[in-house]
């Protein structure tokens, strides 16, 4: 029903491009971490004929290596541990899950993968057939490592995605 809602919004008002889906958990967004929830949204848009942008924000939390970064395991004064909790395959497994989503399941607008952390996500987008994708990344993923996060000012590097290894 909330989707349906939200393509209405997209039929009335011009200014609204599109969505972004919250795949994992990010700050003080939960995500939708159930796979065949992910698979609803796509039929459902597939359905109402919005033929829009869903960004979606890819990491796959059940891939998360939780004994890094949790709320039983915090240690604020090692950033790098965020880093190392959400390894850069929870992104790629991702992508790759959310295209085929796409396409299993009817979608005919654009997937947008907004700031991807690693080449194999842009390899995915890029070699994708039978779904209108596109990604997108950001300076910092372009220009720094996860090494960074190990300066006194670590803690400001830590992001989702996370920096990672070069």
């Amino acid at each position: 029903e909330q989707v349906r809602k939200a393509v209405d919004i997209y039929n009335k008002v011009p200014q609204v491009v599109g969505f972004k889906i919250y795949v994992g958990p990010t700050t003080r967004a939960k995500g939708i971490p159930s796979e065949e929830d992910q698979r609803k949204i796509y039929r459902t848009l597939g359905k109402e004929g919005y033929k829009g942008l869903v960004g979606v924000h890819c990491e796959k939390e059940s891939l998360f290596n939780k004994n890094f970064w949790s709320a039983e395991n915090l240690h604020p004064e090692k950033p790098i541990y965020h880093a190392y909790s959400r390894p850069w395959q929870s992104e790629v497994v991702c992508v790759a899950e959310q295209l085929r989503f796409a396409k299993e399941e009817g979608f005919e607008g654009t997937v947008y993968i907004p700031h991807v952390s690693v080449p194999e996500s842009v390899y995915l987008v890029n070699e994708v057939r039978g779904v209108h994708a596109v990604s997108g990344v950001c300076p910092h993923h372009l220009l720094l490592d996860w090494t960074v996060m190990e300066s006194p000012d670590g803690l400001l590097m830590k992001m989702n995605p996370p920096l990672r290894p070069t």
